[in-house]
């Protein structure tokens, strides 16, 4: 189902580049997530709770870890991981919590939204095509994401397909957030 979910993806946000296949390679998202607007995955994740930080994306040629992800720095207004296991995380005393989605909300990314536990590719699909159709009409993420759950529900989804789905932010992501994103003007990398 990833293919569908990019291509439904790239037909809401048309500038979009989307990396898919071989074309998917670590030195190429590594090189172009710096400076993307916003960035979708879809894909295999991994959590590593001993490492929280070395918690991956596959890649076409090799798994990429999220400290490789954060290195760079990221500009990206929302992030989305359509991952199993990609929101996982480890709290830990004094620390609320860590893992792929502080990392890189550390690197700069304004939210990220992601997968707490194994949903099958089909129904993570389904839910992101949602998700994106509230981001290109200039939703913030957290809202796009209440909603595509929300539609879900509402046609008799069980909750264990769709409501592992997180969005982790600060408060600042909510203000002014449609104003900076247009679907025929921004470049985000699929």
């Amino acid at each position: 189902a990833v293919n569908a979910e990019a291509g439904a993806i790239a037909q809401r946000f048309p500038r979009a580049r989307v990396l898919a296949g071989a074309e998917a390679t670590a030195a190429r998202v590594l090189a172009l997530a710096p400076r993307a607007a916003w960035i979708h995955f879809a894909g295999h994740g991994a959590w590593q709770p001993g490492i929280p930080e070395a918690s991956a994306l596959r890649l076409a040629d090799r798994w990429v870890t999220a400290a490789e992800l954060a290195a760079g720095g990221l500009a990206a207004r929302w992030v989305s991981l359509s991952a199993c296991q990609s929101a996982r995380s480890l709290a830990s005393g004094g620390e609320e919590w860590f893992g792929m989605p502080r990392t890189l909300l550390l690197a700069g990314a304004g939210a990220v939204v992601a997968s707490q536990w194994d949903i099958a590719d089909a129904d993570a699909a389904e839910l992101a095509v949602t998700l994106y159709d509230g981001l290109s009409a200039g939703l913030p993420p957290g809202e796009a994401l209440r909603r595509a759950q929300v539609a879900r529900r509402r046609v008799g989804v069980h909750p264990m397909r769709w409501a592992g789905f997180v969005q982790l932010a600060g408060p600042a992501m909510q203000a002014g957030f449609g104003s900076r994103i247009h679907p025929a003007r921004t470049r985000g990398m699929v």
